[in-house]
């Protein structure tokens, strides 16, 4: 309008901040009034998550004023930034008195550099309505390559986790399931061809429904071992009960087993480590009790090293095998007494890979500076997607391990193939094939998890999957000549479907 002079420059400034004043203040407010509450209800969740709240509260305490200046400047950042502020308390008089300052600096921008190209503006529109769909995609792209790649090239941290995006394209251990499991899909099709039923796999383990093909009881599993002085002390805490009647049941628990926390809560039909807590006091019990909506496990905490051992026995066979072995390092860095956790995350060449997860793991800690030597871990589960390290140790196998694991498995009737989860208090203890304690076990479509070795390569993974699952077709055959029944392949579907 004021490149056509239908209105003079300093009114145009002055509705121009007065729009945006109020606009941020209203941000704020709605913030304040309506809280986290907020983030669960559309539209305010499609902008700004819980995470986003986290973060910034701890900005906002560390790095104070600053930030509310600088998101004014920086695109995607003040709305959540500006709402984080109202939800969390910051003064208003602060708050007010900084975004007014960014806004006294950004507003004359906005509308001089508006009036300069006005003119020019007016001139491409009639040609932009002729290529508007074209225009509109490029503008997209252009944006979205601005947003993603161009801005964040100017911070370190940007150009850190810019380079940890790329290590995950790179490195075949961080792609998605699906281009893994793409080729494997096929060669199960080839196998269902070879042994005529694709559902015989189910029958490699009879003592597991559908043989632990999907959404399996982990529980369930636990109860069918023997070998209790095995077995990782656990209880089920069912959803259909009350919310008091699980608290009850879980700190009966903890009392009839001399247990202290922390103690692990995780979902009784999960996988990928999802949903897996370590619950470090009764109050945390109780909210993450009262927030449950599915059946879940309420297990012991042990210390130890972690180790995934892959298993199988042919039904024909006194003794199994072990397939392989995979030692699980919870990487940690070590603080040098100047740089704060989300600085020492983003200089690690492994964190940085999944930067992301960590920051939100840590999001109250990210701003604290570790002494200089301490050792913060950041992570605290043995899940390879969580953030885990995972290498193969096929050299730990011994006559003993597989004495100790044919020992578990054969106290579990109907079990022939699947994955163990197992805690031994040294390497030594799990070369020895003593003080071993399972954790869970998972079924036919577990997997042998030492392919993540970042030494192997993405072909090795295919091959040791194929050979894999070669193994429970040819288990499921033989229990199946043996009289084990399987579902039909609709059923299966349907429990496909419903997961």
């Amino acid at each position: 309008m004021v490149a056509r002079g239908l209105m003079g420059f300093f009114p145009a400034l002055a509705a121009s901040f007065i729009g945006i004043f109020v606009g941020d203040i209203l941000v704020y407010l709605s913030g304040k009034w309506f809280g986290k509450s907020a983030t669960q209800k559309a539209p305010l969740k499609w902008f700004v998550s819980e995470t986003d709240i986290e973060r910034s509260k701890e900005w906002f305490q560390a790095k104070g004023p600053a930030i509310i200046i600088m998101s004014r400047f920086i695109p995607g950042t003040r709305f959540p930034t500006y709402f984080s502020a109202g939800v969390i308390g910051a003064s208003f008089i602060m708050f007010i008195s900084y975004f007014g300052i960014a806004s006294l600096i950004w507003t004359p921008v906005l509308v001089g550099a508006s009036m300069i190209l006005g003119q020019e503006l007016i001139y491409y529109f009639s040609i932009y309505q002729e290529y508007a769909l074209v225009v509109l995609a490029v503008v997209v792209v252009l944006a979205l390559i601005t947003l993603k790649i161009v801005i964040p090239l100017f911070t370190y941290r940007g150009r850190r986790l810019l380079y940890g995006k790329l290590q995950r394209l790179i490195r075949w251990e961080f792609w998605s399931p699906f281009v893994l499991y793409t080729p494997i899909v096929i060669y199960a099709l080839f196998l269902w061809i070879k042994f005529k039923k694709i559902t015989i796999v189910t029958a490699a383990n009879p003592g597991i429904a559908e043989g632990g093909f999907i959404h399996e009881s982990k529980s369930e599993i636990l109860d069918g071992i023997k070998s209790r002085e095995n077995i990782a002390k656990y209880c089920l805490l069912k959803q259909s009960n009350s919310e008091s009647e699980k608290l009850e049941t879980a700190l009966i628990f903890i009392k009839e087993n001399s247990l202290t926390f922390p103690i692990v809560i995780k979902p009784d039909k999960g996988e990928r480590g999802t949903g897996v807590e370590i619950i470090k006091g009764k109050k945390e019990l109780k909210i993450k009790i009262s927030s449950s909506y599915e059946d879940v496990i309420l297990q012991e905490f042990i210390e130890g090293k972690e180790y995934g051992i892959f298993y199988y026995r042919y039904p024909n066979q006194k003794e199994g095998d072990i397939f392989s072995v995979t030692k699980k390092e919870k990487i940690f860095i070590i603080g040098d007494g100047t740089h704060t956790l989300e600085q020492l995350i983003l200089t690690d060449s492994r964190a940085v890979c999944m930067a992301e997860i960590h920051f939100e793991k840590h999001t109250h800690d990210l701003f604290k500076i570790p002494e200089e030597g301490e050792k913060v871990q950041l992570v605290e589960l043995g899940t390879h997607s969580k953030g885990s390290l995972f290498l193969d140790g096929g050299n730990l196998i011994t006559k003993n391990l597989k004495d100790s694991l044919n020992k578990i498995s054969t106290s579990f009737e109907g079990f022939y193939f699947g994955r163990y989860d197992i805690i031994a208090p040294t390497e030594q203890d799990l070369i020895n094939g003593e003080n071993l304690k399972v954790l869970e076990v998972n079924g036919v479509t577990s997997e042998s998890t030492n392919i993540y070795d970042p030494e192997h390569n993405f072909l090795f993974a295919l091959k040791t999957l194929m050979k894999q699952w070669k193994i429970a077709f040819e288990i499921g055959a033989l229990n199946y000549k043996n009289g084990t029944k399987i579902p039909p392949f609709g059923h299966m579907l349907r429990l496909i479907f419903r997961n």
